[in-house]
């Protein structure tokens, strides 16, 4: 939602167990919908090798980023990009002036909810869970 409550769009992702593949769709009103596709050698690696059928692509991340570019009719859509390393950083890159960066930004949240592996995350939780009063 926007700042005025107002519903901007939605961010849809679904992964299949076949494969791990993954169906990301990016819906604005005002904009045709926009699919998401896994840029980069962790998308090869993640659904061109067998670490697709063992679902262990997420482990890769951490050591060699992941990128989704979002594209769809008449628009240059945008990409959103996880950084290397343990903790949990981003890049986004909006190429089309009309996609809301709120909007932009509910995906890279969604990604960081539902996919992201952060060590340094967990075992900060570990330790703030498990630490002596």
């Amino acid at each position: 939602m926007g700042v005025d409550r107002v519903k901007l769009g939605t961010v849809e992702h679904q992964e299949s167990a076949v494969f791990s593949e993954q169906t990301w769709t990016f819906a604005q009103h005002g904009l045709p919908p926009l699919t998401g596709t896994v840029q980069g050698i962790s998308g090869r690696l993640r659904y061109g090798t067998p670490l697709g059928i063992l679902n262990v692509g997420r482990l890769l991340d951490p050591g060699l980023g992941y990128r989704i570019a979002f594209h769809g009719p008449d628009s240059a859509g945008f990409e959103f990009a996880r950084l290397k390393g343990l903790g949990s950083r981003y890049s986004l890159r909006i190429h089309d002036e009309r996609i809301s960066p709120m909007l932009a930004l509910a995906a890279i949240i969604r990604y960081n909810r539902r996919m992201d592996l952060n060590p340094k995350a967990a075992a900060i939780e570990h330790f703030r869970l498990h630490s002596l009063d």
